[in-house]
């Protein structure tokens, strides 16, 4: 089974060219983190109390790439309680400059998913590119979200109540569908977010992810326009 950060990076990553779009760039790491964040309170890892995320005894998530981030968090903890918004934004940093999704880029490929690629650039420079090898896995992650979210029965499993969410804070959910059935679907994406499930603490996941992602898409233009 694919962990919610491939499953995302499957869906950001493009199938032909193997890169992500500028609009998603910007922002993916921040996504990235909130999926990890599950991941780990799904796994019994962390939990989230008094609106506060705090670590339980559980030190091993089963997945050597989720402990890592464990760990890095734990070091980064310094015995205080923190919020939801906080780790999102201090592990989406730590991924987007640490290049920590690599990790999980590299484990698709292993698996046949993905294949690497090397494109030029300017014809002198390049840079490694990542599009599908097998598409059966992501058609059926796809598929798995769409009937989710047209279905008008309560949504079984967190797991995909947590991805609709990731890929909504992404701007992600738009490319599963055309623009005309968007504007209907994206009604009913933002009622599954407000009345999921699951519980509270995936609803402020994803007000945190929503929160940096726009902080971070607020920086990146102000600093275009303060280059130019």
């Amino acid at each position: 089974m694919l962990t919610l950060t491939e499953e995302l990076l499957l869906i950001a990553l493009d199938d032909e060219t193997g890169k992500m779009s500028m609009s998603t760039s910007s922002s993916i790491h921040f996504g990235l983190a909130g999926a990890i964040l599950m991941e780990l309170a799904l796994n019994g890892c962390i939990d989230y109390k008094n609106k506060k995320v705090i670590f339980l005894d559980q030190d091993d998530s089963g997945d050597e790439l989720l402990n890592e981030s464990l760990q890095y968090m734990k070091e980064k903890d310094k015995g205080k309680p923190r919020s939801m918004k906080h780790w999102v934004t201090k592990l989406g940093g730590h991924i987007q400059w640490k290049k920590k999704h690599q990790g999980y880029i590299d484990r698709l490929i292993e698996r046949g998913i993905l294949k690497q690629e090397e494109q030029k650039v300017l014809f002198v420079f390049s840079k490694e590119v990542y599009p599908s090898e097998n598409t059966g896995k992501e058609n059926a992650i796809r598929a798995k979200v769409k009937e989710a979210i047209r279905s008008d029965e309560k949504i079984e499993g967190e797991r995909t109540v947590v991805l609709i969410g990731l890929l909504h804070a992404c701007e992600l959910a738009k490319t599963l569908f055309t623009k005309e059935e968007y504007k209907d679907v994206k009604k009913k994406i933002k009622h599954i977010m407000k009345n999921n499930p699951h519980g509270k603490a995936v609803s402020v996941a994803i007000d945190a992810m929503n929160t940096a992602i726009i902080a971070s898409v607020g920086a990146a233009a102000a600093a275009s326009s303060s280059s130019s």
